[in-house]
């Protein structure tokens, strides 16, 4: 193999593919970089066996073939290389790497053995805007569970049915969903939290993604990237009987004012173990407080309210991460208990959902 291309593009390619590597390879093989040159271009891959990533980029290729390398050297020394042109070429047992004056002669693993993304039959695949999807991904993964002792809430239900498309990913203290109207084949995959989070940092704001669906595994393509993910097993949590049938308490107000309130209010919950935030609820009213061993924070706001009066706490952590990604426009909150999960949704359309479970509300104050 003998290729040159410009230093910049080489590494932002491994870059890029480098979210994939192993943490804890369970073969050689899978501390490599996967170099593959044809025709004009280079195709750059890395892969842990559950999530593969994989990038074109166009390349003067002087002799097509393949290598590995050791992939966290390579992404080391990529990032080091100076403006210009890099020649990487190789013969027999090792590769050499040429930028100007800079020259590197490095070990190369078997191109032979590194795992090739699974080639399968797959649905018809679906097209979105790459902002799109990202946003898509960012209303819900916040709510993706992080306990290892419960594998089946460590990634998000991306299903289309009945012409709607959902994306829901939920742990034991809360859940988030958002939908859209969207044609084609009905479907259902799991796909893991930690394959999104890449796909949301990898994927540009514009351009297109291509979004397809094996029966174990997942793809996500751009004109240069392929994303593959495995799929998690097993069924998903009935999430649509978790959603509470009615409320007695609602409330709207300015989503950007209840943050902004919240997070002067959790300067002091954030220095206690569980970050609890009291608020009321009474007329029009709506009152924030909490307590720490430096001192105790109290906001008011007026609301549009209805319903019964209400206490309640909650985890002012977990309320702030939903209110970060609602954004400034109008909400609705609906109460059904002090105990029972609070809902809070849009106030002028319904694209997205989210629950949060209270907390128990302590002797001192209940």
């Amino acid at each position: 193999m003998n290729i040159t291309l410009p230093a910049a593009v080489f590494a932002d390619a491994v870059s890029t593919v480098s979210r994939a590597l192993s943490a804890k390879p369970t073969m050689p093989v899978l501390e490599g970089i996967l170099l593959m040159a044809e025709e004009s271009k280079l195709t750059v891959s890395a892969t842990d066996l559950s999530l593969g990533i994989e990038q074109e980029v166009s390349a003067e290729v002087k002799k097509p073939g393949a290598v590995a390398l050791q992939g966290r050297l390579l992404l080391e020394l990529a990032r080091k290389l100076p403006p210009g042109d890099v020649t990487i070429s190789v013969v027999d047992k090792t590769a050499k790497v040429v930028c100007h004056d800079s020259r590197f002669t490095l070990a190369v693993l078997s191109a032979e053995e590194f795992p090739r993304m699974p080639q399968e039959k797959t649905a018809a695949p679906l097209e979105f805007s790459c902002s799109s999807l990202k946003g898509f991904i960012n209303k819900v993964i916040f709510s993706v569970s992080s306990e290892e002792s419960r594998p089946g809430l460590s990634g998000c239900l991306f299903e289309k049915k009945d012409g709607t498309l959902t994306m829901v990913a939920l742990d034991i203290s809360r859940m988030a969903m958002v939908e859209e109207d969207r044609e084609g084949a009905d479907f259902s995959a799991i796909i893991p939290g930690r394959a999104l989070g890449e796909i949301v940092k990898i994927l540009p704001d514009e351009g297109t993604v291509s979004v397809c669906f094996s029966e174990a595994h997942g793809y996500f393509k751009t004109d240069s990237t392929q994303i593959q993910t495995r799929l998690l097993s097993g069924d998903f949590t009935r999430y649509r009987a978790l959603i509470p049938a009615g409320y007695k308490t609602r409330v709207e107000l300015p989503a950007a004012l209840f943050r902004d309130c919240l997070e002067r209010v959790s300067v002091l919950s954030r220095e206690t173990a569980n970050h609890m935030a009291l608020i009321s609820f009474v007329e029009n009213k709506m009152s924030m407080s909490s307590k720490s061993q430096s001192g105790d924070a109290h906001e008011e706001l007026l609301i549009n309210f209805s319903g019964e009066p209400l206490d309640i706490c909650f985890n002012a952590k977990l309320l702030l991460e939903m209110l970060r990604v609602i954004g400034n426009q109008s909400i609705v909150l609906t109460f059904t208990s002090p105990l029972a999960p609070c809902t809070v949704a849009a106030a002028d359309r319904d694209t997205w959902l989210y629950l949060l479970m209270p907390m128990r509300m302590p002797e001192s104050i209940g």
